[in-house]
């Protein structure tokens, strides 16, 4: 009996162990570009104890009426980086982010030789699909719950976890957007599920999908339990701009800026189709549409590799079976063998290596937040300058300083930050106005007199400040290795 707590206890501390391990590899600098408009937000909401209804960080979209689908979210945020600063806030995102996981794969022991190195290669993955210090972190978790009870229901026909779904959406509604994409993962798995049903191809389902149709309605129903109630829902239909698919990188195709990921990327991707068609006949249809069609979709929208790894990741740790993988059979040593044992030892050494020399700087970073806003490209330094000199009026700045001058400059109105790509009114496009201009479109000048825009705040080696420096009518005041700012010499 002592033996069998030894072991219990040495597989708990080896568990622990290695989610301690990814919530290091999750541990980057909180350099998100909206970071600072969260925190903002955040400051707001729970100083008046009420939600934003309209916009009032602009001057270009000013009393724009918008739902903040991310509140709850930053509520945590601002209380975390209240207390704790960059560090907590950082910290407790990236246990978060190790949790999603671990979720995701179903890990509740010891790993095995190969679920290590499966965890390994998607946590590779997933640290760069944009995660870190966002509200989408929160997203993860609630997308691998919701797929978790799916696939209990796919495979076991368990209903118990039906219950809980309309609660995670009622949580997943007032935190994070992604919600939407959650019940459509919930609808899709009732379509194909009913579907085989009629066609009598599918066994026990039973009063099963009538559970299932019942927690849909009921998860629709949950997400209008927010401040905004139908408004939420009536703002993030019509926030949508193919702007934003052709300029935000997130909503790019995935590309080869950085070459290993991008190709660990592409084996992930194949080598999960090539499992999806040779295990087709033990998986159930549900699950390889859903995993397929997420798949196809990280193709064209880099924001989809995200989810797209965590539906795969319980799939590969159920299913990749080396010995028999491709008709070939390839025998894994045992875990108790010299060969894994070294892995194992390899793996400590590395992990003691990254967290020497990443995860230790980082943390000492962090305690600088000066220093780690710099690191991020901010404008610190030129946003002290405007401070000291009490620039007033109209001001131009870079898209993805805007979150930051919410955050540390709130007195200047941004001309467009974080929360804007997609915000139109009147047929007037706030994003399609600032391509224009940071791009020196032959409309540039006059949408620069049409906003009275009185300086610019805007990167270095710009195309507009290239513009700006050979106009007599713009003198330049201020420039630093990162930032330029011009400010108008005459009146409009």
């Amino acid at each position: 009996m002592s033996g069998l707590k030894n072991v219990d206890k040495r597989e708990f501390l080896i568990f622990v162990g290695i989610f301690l391990s990814l919530a290091v590899i999750f541990f980057p600098l909180p350099l998100d570009p909206d970071l600072g408009w969260h925190l903002k937000m955040g400051e707001y909401i729970f100083n008046n104890r009420s939600v934003p209804l309209y916009d009032w960080f602009s001057y270009t979209m000013r009393g724009y009426a918008w739902a903040d689908s991310y509140w709850l979210t930053q509520v945590i945020m601002h209380l975390l980086y209240k207390f704790g600063g960059l560090v907590l806030l950082t910290g407790f995102f990236s246990f978060i982010s190790a949790g999603s996981v671990l979720l995701a794969g179903r890990i509740k022991k010891l790993c095995s030789f190969r679920e290590l190195l499966i965890l390994l290669v998607f946590s590779l993955l997933i640290r760069a699909a944009h995660l870190g210090v966002r509200p989408l972190v929160f997203s993860s978790v609630f997308l691998v719950i919701t797929w978790n009870v799916l696939k209990d229901f796919i495979y076991e026909r368990k209903v118990k976890g039906l219950i809980v779904l309309p609660f995670v959406f009622l949580i997943w509604a007032n935190m994070h957007a992604d919600f939407v994409a959650g019940l459509l993962l919930v609808a899709g798995v009732l379509f194909v599920e009913s579907f085989l049903s009629l066609c009598k191809k599918a066994v026990g389902v039973g009063r099963g999908l009538f559970y299932l149709l019942c927690s849909l309605l009921l998860s629709i129903a949950a997400t209008f339990v927010n401040p905004y109630r139908g408004f939420l829902w009536e703002t993030l239909l019509k926030e949508t701009s193919p702007l934003q698919f052709a300029y935000i990188a997130e909503w790019g195709t995935p590309s080869d800026k950085d070459p290993y990921l991008f190709y660990l990327y592409i084996l992930v991707l194949s080598i999960t189709f090539i499992i999806l068609w040779y295990r087709r006949k033990q998986l159930r249809l549900s699950e390889i549409l859903a995993v397929a069609v997420v798949g196809l979709i990280s193709v064209r929208f880099t924001y989809a590799i995200r989810p797209f790894i965590l539906l795969a990741l319980g799939l590969w740790i159920r299913y990749f079976n080396f010995e028999t993988f491709l008709g070939k059979k390839i025998v894994l040593p045992p875990n108790n063998s010299k060969l894994v044992r070294g892995f194992f030892w390899f793996y400590g050494f590395a992990l003691v290596f990254y967290v020497l020399y990443t995860f230790v700087p980082t943390v000492t970073l962090l305690f600088s937040e000066g220093k780690v806003l710099e690191k991020g490209g901010y404008p610190v330094k030129a946003v002290k300058f405007l401070r000291e000199n009490s620039y007033n009026g109209n001001i131009f700045n870079t898209y993805g300083w805007g979150g930051f001058l919410i955050w540390k400059y709130p007195e200047a109105k941004t001309f467009i930050d974080g929360r804007m790509p997609s915000w139109s009114e009147n047929e007037k496009s706030i994003f399609a106005h600032y391509i224009d201009i940071s791009m020196v479109k032959i409309n540039a000048g006059e949408l620069i007199r049409s906003y009275k825009i009185d300086y610019f705040l805007i990167e270095k080696d710009s195309t507009l400040a290239k513009a700006l420096e050979i106009n007599s009518f713009w003198e330049k005041t201020y420039s630093d290795n990162i930032s330029v700012i011009y400010k108008r010499k005459a009146e409009w």
